[in-house]
């Protein structure tokens, strides 16, 4: 069985978690995951050997980053802590979080429209992960926002391509901003929450083209201009702010 260790690379000013994994293999091989670096080495690699693998998994994040720095982004946010009386500032205004320690082993959360609070509850001792901190935080989001974006869905839907749909899902998805199942299933990140409506409605008719058309063709793309003319503003829009979004 191989062994695991966590380290904190620090490129371009951002700090970004690394996990490194020793493991019986003749070559490293680097990726990136969905809350770390992946970095896979030979069982050898430790002292001076080690530090030249590190030297080459900065080399390629040099070169990914300058393809893909919006995944570089939503990592380096992905780590940070989440505070007590941190606001997160969703489509339709702001949102606190409270954030409480008990003498429990799990951590739970509710969502108070009202009040616009999210009222965390987390174990006393400071272990429990950012990334399922993150997921409860979705799922009290998604709870109350489900059937905004089951209406929106279905409207955009009637208006302009008149497709049966199965299901609308929400889920905290940081690798997309949403899917289609080719069992007529939309699948939409809680991410959206964070983005301006118009852009909300972009994603939607995007995922909702591909009722008709599982690809990205000309024909895919011509149905999307033609229930949203104007998508490619809002398709930058994405890819100029939608790096730092991240629940």
């Amino acid at each position: 069985m191989g062994k695991t260790t966590s380290l904190i690379y620090t490129y371009k000013g951002i700090q970004l978690p690394v996990k490194v994994y020793f493991e019986r293999r003749a070559s490293s091989r680097v990726s990136l995951g969905k809350s770390a670096i992946l970095l896979r080495v030979p069982w050898v690699c430790r002292g001076p050997l080690l530090n030249e693998q590190l030297q080459w998994m900065g080399n390629w994040l040099e070169a990914t980053f300058q393809k893909k720095p919006e995944q570089f982004m939503r990592l380096a946010k992905s780590n940070q802590p989440y505070e007590d009386g941190q606001t997160l500032r969703l489509f339709d205004g702001p949102v606190s979080l409270s954030i409480n320690t008990a003498n429990r082993k799990t951590a739970k959360g509710q969502y108070d429209h009202d009040h616009r609070r999210i009222s965390i509850t987390v174990p006393e001792a400071n272990t429990f992960p950012k990334d399922q901190l993150s997921n409860l935080i979705s799922r009290c989001l998604a709870s109350h926002y489900q059937s905004h974006f089951e209406l929106k869905v279905f409207d955009l839907n009637q208006k302009h391509f008149d497709q049966p749909i199965q299901e609308v899902r929400l889920k905290n998805n940081a690798s997309n901003w949403g899917s289609c199942s080719s069992n007529s299933i939309i699948n939409l990140s809680t991410r959206l929450l964070l983005v301006p409506e118009a852009v909300q409605d972009y994603v939607v008719i995007h995922e909702l083209a591909h009722l008709i058309e599982l690809n990205h063709s000309k024909k895919f793309w011509a149905l999307v201009e033609e229930a949203m003319p104007d998508y490619y503003q809002h398709e930058n829009w994405l890819k100029e702010h939608g790096a730092g979004l991240a629940l």
